[in-house]
C-alpha cells in the first residue's frame, strides 16, 4: 500500500509542479494564483495546500527537485566522460524542457542548474588537465555558461536539433 501512496504523491505533485510551469510560461510567475494552478492541474486547493505551503514553496520544491536529479545524472557519468554533464544536461533538458524553460528565466533557477554543472566540470577537468596554466574554475565557469545559454536557446526554439546534434554543436 506504501507504494501505491508515494505513487499518489509523486503524481499529485507532478501535476502540481507542470501546471505551474505552463502557467508560468503562458502568463507569467507574478500573475498566477493558487487557484489557477489547481484548475490547470484539476486538483483541489486542499490537495495544493497538503504539498506545498504556496506558489512559491511549490516552484522552490520543483527548482531543487531539478537540480537534485541533474546533480545524480552528472556524478554517474563523471567517471567516463572527460567533460561531464553536457550530455546528460541536454538529455535532462529535453524531460523537463517546460521546467527548464522557467527555470532559465529567473536568475536563481539558472544559477542552481549552472552550479551543478560547474562543480563537475571544474572537477573532471582537474583530474584530466592537472597542471593547467589557465585557471580551471575560469574554464569550467566559461564552458558551463556556454552551455546553457545554448540550452536557453535550444529550449525557446522548441528544441529544433537532437539532444545528440547539440552536444556535437557543443562540444565542436
Amino acid at each position: 500500500m506504501d507504494n501505491t501512496l508515494d505513487r499518489r504523491v509523486v503524481r499529485t505533485r507532478k501535476l502540481l509542479q507542470d501546471a505551474l510551469f505552463k502557467l508560468i510560461l503562458k502568463k507569467g510567475y507574478d500573475s498566477i494564483r493558487i487557484r489557477d494552478i489547481t484548475d490547470e492541474s484539476n486538483l483541489g486547493r486542499a490537495t495544493f495546500y497538503i504539498h506545498y505551503k504556496d506558489k512559491e514553496d511549490l516552484l522552490l520544491a520543483t527548482i531543487e527537485r531539478t537540480r537534485q536529479d541533474l546533480q545524480e545524472r552528472i556524478q554517474a557519468e563523471s567517471a567516463s566522460s572527460s567533460l561531464p554533464g553536457f550530455r546528460v544536461q541536454f538529455h535532462h533538458a529535453a524531460e523537463n524542457s517546460l521546467i527548464y524553460k522557467a527555470i532559465l528565466n529567473r536568475v536563481q533557477g539558472r544559477q542552481q542548474i549552472q552550479s551543478v554543472m560547474v562543480d563537475a566540470v571544474q572537477s573532471n577537468l582537474e583530474k584530466t588537465i592537472p597542471d593547467s596554466s589557465v585557471p580551471l574554475d575560469a574554464v569550467a565557469n566559461f564552458l558551463v555558461g556556454a552551455v546553457v545559454q545554448l540550452l536557453d536557446w535550444w529550449l525557446t526554439n522548441n528544441m529544433p536539433y537532437s539532444v545528440d546534434e547539440m552536444e556535437t554543436v557543443f562540444l565542436k
